[in-house]
């Protein structure tokens, strides 16, 4: 999938990937992680989406 990204979006994303390498368990290939270091769950997006929806 495409997604455009603006400026701010693309430098809060690149500053993330940066974290998100030493808080991810070894072998996690997700780019968003939970607390866990794991993926994020379907039924944890839905429930975040549907609160701004």
């Amino acid at each position: 999938r495409i997604i455009p990204l603006g400026n701010y979006a693309l430098k809060a994303l690149t500053a993330y990937r940066e974290l998100r390498g030493e808080k991810a368990k070894p072998g996690v290939k997700a780019l968003f992680l939970n607390k866990s270091g794991e993926r994020l769950s379907d039924r944890f997006m839905r429930k975040k989406i549907n609160r701004y929806l």
